[in-house]
């Protein structure tokens, strides 16, 4: 089944910077579209109980842990959805990912791909891709790092006042097939079927992920954009 991109909260048509928005996190109107535009691909597929899902950003404060804050005055709801979960080594588990329902609009024009962050928790996550050649189990993924504001200090790259950009060029991308990195012709824009997020005890070049823990995780998004060359803007 394809994703309206309209009806997702996105957009068919380039903002004025050259950019595409497939999917607008913060389109408090329009989350219900959102929410059922991904569904969740956890390690319980291989025998593991880690839990992880797109939902909607909680209307009170929360630390990155899934605590509350100390202060627990009731706020508005906040601009922004969350890929959320919990990360257990039951079952020799050790991920959780969510994909988008395939997309119709081709990227060919665009050089990558950029997510705006509210917040992270200073975990490696990685931005995943399905193309053509899913059929064979391939995935392409590159690692980031997912930024957090503590203490005053600014992480990352922001843009206005609360978002941490991040950009990733399709050539960044390496193809794999159950962690296992596989040879076969690199990602473009005009490939990108499906869109994910994944948080992992693995890299994507399958090395174990430095610092990695099991517990709870975090990230707060406000964006999915396309993004072009800078000879095309």
């Amino acid at each position: 089944m394809q994703t309206s991109l309209k009806e997702a909260g996105g957009s068919t048509t380039s903002s004025e910077d050259g950019t595409m928005t497939l999917f607008d996190f913060s389109n408090s109107d329009n989350q219900a579209a959102i929410l059922d535009s991904w569904f969740s691909m956890n390690d319980v597929v291989m025998g593991g109980s880690s839990t992880g899902a797109l939902v909607a950003g909680d209307n009170k404060d929360q630390n990155v842990d899934g605590s509350n804050s100390d202060d627990d005055t009731h706020h508005e709801p906040k601009s922004f959805c969350a890929f959320k979960g919990v990360l257990s080594s039951a079952g020799n588990g050790g991920f959780a990912s969510i994909r988008s329902k395939e997309i119709s609009t081709n990227l060919g024009d665009f050089e990558g791909l950029e997510l705006g962050v509210v917040k992270g928790d200073n975990r490696v996550y990685k931005l995943s891709i399905v193309g053509p050649a899913s059929e064979f189990g391939v995935v392409y993924q590159a690692d980031f790092h997912a930024p957090v504001t503590e203490s005053g200090k600014e992480t990352g790259k922001r843009v206005g006042a609360d978002i941490h950009k991040i950009r990733i060029p399709f050539s960044s991308f390496k193809p794999s097939v159950m962690g296992r990195s596989v040879d076969v012709k690199d990602i473009c824009g005009s490939d990108v079927r499906q869109i994910g997020l994944m948080v992992s005890k693995l890299t994507d070049e399958g090395t174990e992920t430095p610092e990695f823990k099991y517990g709870p995780f975090e990230l707060q998004l406000s964006y999915l954009k396309a993004y072009p060359s800078s000879s095309k803007r």
